[in-house]
């Protein structure tokens, strides 16, 4: 996925969303799919299953994978020299520090509708925890599925919009509508006891996975690469 950044400069922001489409696509693909192995044959063989197919996958990456940066020719890289110069940081503005920061804090925020929307399911409707994978629980699981489906269209449309309007303008409007997605859907389902419907739910993981896409595509590339080449020169 970084390895996409540095082969685009006009349209770098669509084709790091297409990149990232994958791993909404995953996103999709892996809660279903250990769902429906986790009854057949158990946590330790759907662990390994879902090992092996990720091991087939970053093979292909793998092997694809091409860096725009030739090799250093006659001098050995070391480990040290993998790691980020701290330099970077000290811009003299502090453009670099602040965003750095803050992309770390989205991404914090990000993953916690992504972590308790399935326990939350379960405890709203009264269901029992020994019993996730089938019956009405199974639904809760389903719940990632569909916000990984919705966050697979928005991350190509953050990326595109991300060339158009500009990548801090588009990630402070994707921001802002994750805050009122969990104000107005997240938060009201669960001030408002005894609901008969899972639809403000439902709305609540369409309308936040879909703006949530730049969250987790272009943002922590594009930005960041654009401030450490205005800090290298």
């Amino acid at each position: 996925m970084g390895c996409v950044a540095h082969w685009f400069m006009e349209r770098r922001g669509l084709a790091t969303g297409i990149a990232f489409i994958g791993g909404g696509f995953g996103g999709v693909l892996f809660p279903l799919m250990i769902q429906s192995l986790l009854p057949q044959v158990g946590w330790g063989w759907s662990i390994r299953i879902l090992g092996f197919v990720l091991l087939v996958l970053c093979a292909v990456s793998a092997a694809f994978c091409r860096s725009r940066v030739p090799p250093r020719k006659g001098a050995a890289t070391t480990w040290r020299e993998t790691l980020p110069d701290p330099r970077i940081f000290m811009d003299g503005t502090g453009a670099m520090a602040a965003t750095t920061a803050g992309l770390l804090l989205t991404d914090m925020a990000y993953f916690i509708p992504i972590t308790y929307a399935p326990s939350y399911y379960i405890d709203r409707q009264r269901l029992s925890h020994e019993e996730p994978l089938t019956g009405s629980a199974a639904f809760a699981y389903q719940l990632l599925a569909i916000l990984n489906a919705a966050s697979c269209v928005g991350r190509y449309v953050a990326g595109d919009l991300a060339d158009r309007f500009g990548r801090y303008n588009t990630m402070i409007v994707s921001l802002f509508l994750c805050t009122v997605s969990v104000l107005c859907f997240w938060l009201v389902d669960i001030l408002v006891p005894n609901l008969d419907n899972d639809a403000l739910l439902i709305v609540f993981v369409l309308l936040f996975g879909f703006v949530s896409g730049s969250n987790v595509s272009f943002a922590k590339l594009k930005n960041m690469g654009d401030i450490t080449q205005a800090a290298s020169r």
